[in-house]
């Protein structure tokens, strides 16, 4: 990473929304899976129920699992791994590229599942609902196993060395 290349963060609100759609996304391909009708999908912040404020949310009619309350989680794991994948198997020569490539698909899914991990120890959001519907140490396993995953995957992706080195 340059120093220039911290200039992307000028753009996180359009990351936060890219991370809040693909979150809501995996609720919502979930929750339809198991039969549920989507009735409102929201990617943007907002005010929803109860005067609470949401950087997104989906609602839908119908029984589902944990299986839907986890999915984002799943999801960031999925998603991580095609980042890891497509910044070191491809020769990506538009550093612009190649550092919104990083944020999107591999930044994003850890802070997404670190920020909800460690809110969800503490208030009720889909980690602490998650802690209820399941054994909590397999939820409390699956998330260090990620971050480790997630450690790994920034280890081999860093010393890989991949990033463009002409400017642009």
């Amino acid at each position: 990473m340059k120093r220039k290349d911290l200039l992307w963060l000028l753009f996180f609100p359009v990351y936060l929304i890219l991370g809040t759609l693909r979150h809501e996304g995996f609720h919502a391909l979930a929750a339809a899976a198991e039969g549920a009708e989507i009735q409102k999908f929201v990617f943007w912040p907002s005010i929803g129920a109860g005067d609470k404020f949401y950087f997104g949310y989906v609602s839908w009619q119908g029984a589902t699992t944990w299986v839907t309350t986890a999915a984002p989680y799943v999801g960031d794991l999925l998603t991580f791994v095609m980042g890891v994948l497509i910044c070191t198997s491809f020769k990506i020569q538009r550093r612009g590229l190649w550092v919104n490539i990083l944020i999107i698909t591999m930044l994003s899914p850890l802070l997404n599942s670190a920020y909800n991990y460690g809110a969800g120890l503490r208030s009720m959001n889909d980690i602490g609902s998650l802690l209820q519907m399941l054994n909590p140490f397999v939820v409390h396993l699956y998330f260090a196993l990620t971050m480790a995953l997630y450690g790994s995957g920034f280890w081999f992706f860093f010393r890989k060395n991949t990033a463009p080195h002409r400017p642009t």
